[in-house]
């Protein structure tokens, strides 16, 4: 095999602790909200005032434009009608501007939550967490990615192929063999095994991915590793066999890069991601890391826009304690590159896992990767490490992917991280503050879909890390660009307190070139205490959401978290706190702040 300098390390198998707490959504702009949430088209629920009389009703009625369709059973509420052409959302805020109007809101759908019958499902606590026993540890309800709540949406597609870049995958596994990626150059016919390059990329017979570490056609697993993470992201679904995975209907491409003691090199590594994006994987998950930056490895990640690489945070030191990978970054996970997610582990209790490194900056979210059950050659096992949580979030984008074919790298990354559950645990310690939720990704996707993609940076652009000389990288040598993009924000929410709980803080955001935009709301300890939402005293976070954006203003909404929507009601004012760090695709950052203040 090539040279190990540098090698790349697996996550390596360890344990955590206990289980969860449920958490707040993010509200969206625009009127694809009411159709991300699942409602039927082109209705919204009214509820009037009770000293509203009929011709009350009706003004109001007539004034926003609807019909009404009937009045339904409780005080005050109405179906009505909007006509075709009108933003819901829109519509629903000119109802509630009449004084008469208490709320309007869309005719949600609800339907029954689609589960698996593989007899090992109940024991993934990630995906569906109950409270119950894993490993001899109890977890606490909904600590989990809500995925049986996706599934409502989209239980994946063949259509989408994620490449499992690692130590290879067990093809004949019976919880996977469906879920093998075949080459379509190279099957049929006889062509599997004819010994030609039928499809004319320098490999003979790759009918079902590619082993570069023995340079053969077929990519066992000899370490489990890569097999593990193949069935977390599409084990077979509802197949009464085994675990299930994120995406029950996608494909895995396997690619072996990691010998049997979970080393590989650059160079394969290279190789594997250039045939995923030539193959047309939407997603690579690695779920691995090293410490040394190479520019090539980065090169090839920025040359393949089209993929998106879900990539490990990595696992700590030799003392089993995670880093901070912005004192001791790890690659991929630390490249400026808009087309990677890098995920961090949380545990049963929505903690940070012990184990886990983390950032502010590098790592996005983190995902459920203690104790995780799934396919390994031959049989089943539960690991724990970063390696673990990847997946999860590499199965989510092939859901989203199933539900917007035409999404692009761009959009499918912003709904991941506008989609996450806020943790007290996870701020500042990773850039959301939050851990994956397939349904609010899911949910949030069309708002999300229209994105462009991000534009590659050109090669050999890319900031060095200042004194990295462990493979003769010149001291301090950085990208052509060192310009901070600026920020430009202004409050568009109503003026009222209680407007703005409902129905969320409304902002217009640029930047002065492409950005992707963090932006946190908090408010002071003092009106913490007062709301009694904290006792500390430093501010407290009420939400966080991570959007693109660029030279042209968007409307930004920004749900507050569903205790700090209660508890600040009590309040007759208060003054919230929107922190903005904008960071463009050479790892430039800006930043600015907003104040918005709100009466009762």
């Amino acid at each position: 095999m090539n040279s190990l300098m540098p090698a790349l390390r697996t996550a390596a198998a360890l344990m955590g602790v206990t289980a969860a707490l449920a958490g707040p959504a993010l509200a969206f702009s625009g009127a694809a909200h009411a159709a991300d949430a699942g409602a039927v088209p082109g209705e919204l629920i009214v509820r009037f005032s009770e000293d509203a009389g009929p011709a009350d009703r009706a003004a109001a009625r007539q004034d926003a434009g609807v019909e009404l369709e009937r009045p339904l059973a409780g005080g005050g509420l109405q179906l009505v009608q909007v006509d075709d052409g009108q933003a819901i959302q829109a519509v629903a805020e000119e109802l509630e501007d009449s004084p008469q109007v208490l709320y309007a809101e869309p005719n949600f759908v609800r339907r029954i939550e689609a589960l698996p019958d593989d007899p090992l499902f109940p024991g993934l606590w990630g995906l569906d967490n109950r409270g119950q026993s894993v490993g001899g540890v109890a977890g606490t309800i909904d600590a989990d990615i809500d995925a049986p709540e996706a599934w409502n949406l989209t239980t994946g597609s063949s259509a989408v192929t994620a490449a499992v870049v690692d130590t290879g995958v067990d093809v004949s596994h019976a919880d996977l063999g469906s879920s093998i990626w075949t080459n379509p150059g190279e099957s049929g016919g006889g062509r599997e095994s004819n010994g030609l390059d039928d499809d004319a990329n320098g490999l003979v017979d790759d009918w079902r991915g590619w082993d570069w570490v023995t340079a053969d056609n077929l990519p066992a697993d000899e370490n489990d590793h890569g097999t593990h993470a193949a069935g977390t992201i599409a084990a077979s679904g509802d197949n009464s066999v085994g675990v299930t995975g994120v995406s029950w209907a996608s494909r895995v491409m396997p690619l072996r890069v990691l010998d049997a003691t979970g080393s590989g090199s650059v160079a394969d590594l290279i190789s594997a991601y250039r045939y995923a994006a030539a193959k047309g994987a939407r997603i690579v998950n690695a779920s691995l890391s090293g410490s040394s930056f190479s520019r090539a490895e980065l090169d090839a990640i920025n040359g393949a826009p089209g993929t998106l690489f879900v990539v490990a945070a990595g696992n700590g030191g030799d003392d089993g304690v995670g880093d901070d990978l912005s004192v001791a970054p790890e690659y991929p996970c630390a490249y400026p590159a808009p087309n990677i997610v890098c995920v961090a582990a949380s545990d049963q209790d929505d903690r940070l896992a012990g184990f886990s490194n983390y950032g502010a900056e590098a790592v996005d979210l983190a995902a459920p990767g203690v104790r995780t059950a799934s396919t390994v050659p031959g049989g089943y096992a539960r690991f724990s490490g970063t390696s673990m949580a990847t997946p999860h979030v590499a199965g989510v984008a092939a859901l989203i992917w199933a539900l917007e074919p035409t999404a692009s790298v761009t959009g499918v990354k912003a709904a991941l991280l506008t989609g996450t559950d806020l943790r007290p645990d996870l701020a500042g310690r990773t850039a959301t503050g939050g851990r994956l939720n397939a349904d609010l990704a899911l949910r949030a996707t069309s708002a999300f879909a229209g994105l462009p993609q991000a534009t590659p940076l050109p090669s050999g652009t890319v900031p060095i890390p200042e004194g990295d000389t462990r493979r003769g990288v010149p001291a301090g040598e950085t990208s052509s660009d060192r310009t901070a993009p600026r920020i430009f924000l202004a409050n568009r929410s109503a003026r009222r307190l209680r407007r703005a709980l409902r129905a969320g803080l409304v902002l217009r955001a640029r930047c002065t070139e492409r950005c992707r935009l963090n932006l946190t709301v908090r408010i002071s300890s003092l009106t913490a205490r007062r709301a009694g939402l904290s006792r500390s005293r430093r501010p407290t976070i009420v939400s966080r959401v991570n959007v693109a954006a660029g030279s042209g203003a968007r409307t930004v909404r920004i749900r507050l978290t569903r205790r700090a929507r209660i508890r600040l009601d009590r309040l007759r004012r208060a003054r919230f706190e929107v922190n903005a760090v904008a960071a463009d695709g050479a790892g430039n950052r800006g930043r600015r702040s907003l104040f918005v203040d709100l009466r009762r």
